[in-house]
């Protein structure tokens, strides 16, 4: 009926997560100039209103 349920239990996308950031080589981390977004508390067009609000910022071309 239009919802979607994700593939992985989430516990299992935690470790995987868990395990790709403690890796010895190339650990998964955030970019040193990467935006972060906290979505947890937000509906979708909040988090679209937030990325277009740092994409505005970072790239102020009125064609934007």
């Amino acid at each position: 009926t239009g919802v979607q349920t994700c593939a992985l239990p989430i516990s299992d996308i935690r470790e995987r997560d868990e395990r790709d950031r403690n890796r010895p080589v190339a650990p998964l981390r955030p970019a040193d100039d990467a935006v972060i977004v906290d979505s947890t508390t937000l509906s979708i067009d909040e988090v679209l209103d937030r990325v277009l609000e740092e994409v505005r910022r970072i790239f102020p071309d009125p064609a934007l």
